[in-house]
């Protein structure tokens, strides 16, 4: 994925950042790539699972480095079998509210921002934000998977989901509109034209852990409301992924659009 590899790269204001922050959601992977290619990074998540079970990965956090250290001496295995990384830190924190001082990070990446109240994510990251930094916001748009799967999927957002989006799902539809995104386009020009893709391999359980996850799902979740529509969205996807149960190739159309603080 060209795009990612280009905000690993760390280029997108023109320099290499010196400290950044990510906000990482679902099962990290995106967060956790991202932040070992950094010298100093700070990851956090809403919730406080991920963030403690990354603590816990040998040498992939400052906090279990400096445990591994106390527990085992400076001569432990861990040191020679696993990449230090002792510029990363986990956090349990919410990107509309991070608790971390003003004016730290250069260059600040928001997976799913559309999953946020956009103006408190805005004032704060603007608090936390140096003069010149870089945002990103990322998100993903319906999977891609089969024509079938693809119409069912379809469908199903059109008649059942599309009319109880939030303001801020309908900002990704459109790709984050400048009303939606006010920071100052880099001179550089990281609005990419060519939508970048993430790929993976799903079973229909994983496509439906994805869709179980959608912020407008467990909100009709949350609310016992049209549940005999979800189970038949559901019904239809699994009948459009046969005849096979095993993985197919899902690729996620990534929508990634970023802006400098000034």
């Amino acid at each position: 994925l060209a795009s990612i590899r280009h905000l690993q790269g760390g280029r997108l204001s023109g320099r290499a950042p010196q400290n950044v922050l990510i906000s990482g959601t679902g099962n990290s992977s995106l967060a956790l790539s991202l932040a070992t290619r950094y010298d100093s990074a700070v990851v956090i998540y809403s919730s406080e699972e991920p963030a403690e079970v990354m603590k816990g990965i040998p040498l992939a956090s400052k906090g279990s480095i400096l445990r591994t250290l106390d527990k085992k001496g400076r001569r432990a295995l861990e040191l020679r079998d696993h990449a230090v990384r002792p510029g990363i830190e986990f956090r349990h924190a919410s990107p509309e509210q991070t608790g971390l001082g003003a004016s730290s990070f250069d260059m600040i990446i928001i997976e799913q921002a559309h999953r946020y109240d956009l103006r408190r994510l805005q004032t704060e990251l603007r608090r936390i934000a140096r003069p010149g930094s870089t945002v990103v916001y990322v998100g993903y748009m319906l999977p891609d998977v089969t024509p079938r799967v693809n119409d069912a999927m379809k469908s199903s957002f059109e008649a059942l989901l599309k009319r109880y989006l939030s303001p801020g799902e309908k900002q990704l539809l459109r790709g984050f509109e400048q009303q939606s995104f006010p920071f100052a386009a880099p001179q550089t020009g990281t609005y990419f034209g060519r939508r970048p893709t993430m790929q993976a391999k799903w079973s229909v359980t994983d496509l439906l852990s994805h869709i179980n996850d959608w912020p407008v799902v467990r909100r009709l979740e949350l609310a016992m409301f049209e549940q005999q529509a979800l189970w038949k969205m559901r019904d239809m996807l699994i009948d459009a992924w046969a005849p096979t149960r095993g993985k197919r190739d899902v690729r996620l159309p990534a929508i990634i659009r970023s802006g400098n603080v000034e």
